[in-house]
């Protein structure tokens, strides 16, 4: 199944985008009072044209759905979300791309996902859209709305940015669990450095999962590095002295995750300024709880296994068989 991307001189063919990634996001929704948008309704009211796209994601839920369309006598695609709002009569458009009157570029191809995920103890929606920017060059758009009691579906200004990934390979471009969790990514990273700003957020070292997120920052005044791991709510903080009481932290050399048991362990390498080598180990469980795993650290570190990566998840394996 082939996603059909218009262009003016021809259409290309990218793998398929399916929705059915996301089906494994368990999602409930509340009653509302309100009835479900009627995209065609609304685009007819405005004396817009709609457009078909190939695979249109179909939403989490029936209070928010896409809509496609061609404005007034445009021949490029604008897209944007219609949601409910609890309690009145008419439901809210949130505009994801809207196509400059006369200008061939950019066009709204498709929206391709829908991503429900928790964040700073709030309900977000992770909403994926294909643009084509030019005719060679196709972008993957991710826009969150935060989903609130009184008001529905709505853009949080306090919330995560819009975030931009270049589509490199077109023909291979499918839609895997990992491909449609991409949004995720620069949402908690976002978060996490609002969070924390007075300290340094370490790119490489940032891991990013279907339900939780892990973060190194580095103090370089206290000599401190902080391990940060959230999983919706609100984060929890170690740091080396956590786990090796009175040392100082002179470095971060890596960062990993090991799935074991229905557990996620996230790794955090550090190098103390003593020259040894020590191991921060936190947890998730799959219902979000998270620990500071410091006896299981210190099995690891006792037993020397801190040369690299490898050798701490083989440590972890070994302490939790």
């Amino acid at each position: 199944m082939n996603i059909n991307i218009p262009d003016s001189c021809s259409q290309m063919k990218a793998g398929t985008l399916a929705s059915s990634a996301i089906l494994v996001f368990l999602y409930q929704a509340n009653a509302w009072a309100a009835e479900p948008p009627n995209p065609k309704q609304y685009i007819h009211q405005r004396g817009w044209e709609p457009y078909d796209a190939a695979h249109t994601a179909r939403p989490p839920s029936t209070e928010i759905v896409p809509v496609l369309y061609y404005e007034n006598d445009d021949s490029v695609p604008s897209c944007g979300l219609l949601s409910s709002v609890p309690g009145a009569k008419e439901p809210r458009f949130t505009e994801l791309m809207h196509a400059p009157k006369g200008e061939e570029f950019p066009q709204c191809v498709d929206v391709v996902s829908f991503v429900p995920f928790k964040l700073n103890s709030k309900d977000y929606l992770s909403v994926e859209y294909l643009v084509r920017d030019t005719r060679d060059d196709l972008y993957r758009k991710f826009s969150y709305l935060y989903r609130d009691p009184k008001q529905g579906y709505t853009l949080d200004p306090a919330g995560p940015k819009p975030s931009t990934i270049k589509v490199k390979n077109i023909a291979a471009m499918t839609s895997t669990l990992s491909t449609v969790l991409d949004g995720l990514k620069p949402a908690r990273a976002a978060y996490l450095k609002q969070a924390y700003p007075q300290w340094q957020f370490r790119e490489r070292d940032f891991i990013s999962d279907k339900g939780s997120s892990f973060a190194v920052f580095d103090d370089s005044q206290g000599k401190t590095c902080h391990i940060v791991t959230e999983a919706g709510d609100t984060p929890i903080v170690a740091s080396e002295a956590d786990y090796s009481p009175g040392s100082r932290c002179a470095g971060i050399l890596a960062s990993s995750r090991l799935e074991k048991a229905g557990m996620t362990y996230y790794i955090g390498l550090l190098k103390l300024s003593t020259g040894a080598q020590l191991a921060a180990l936190t947890s998730v469980t799959s219902n979000g709880e998270i620990r500071v795993e410091k006896e299981l650290a210190e099995r690891v570190n006792r037993a020397g296994a801190t040369k690299d990566i490898k050798s701490v998840k083989a440590a972890i394996a070994e302490a939790t068989r």
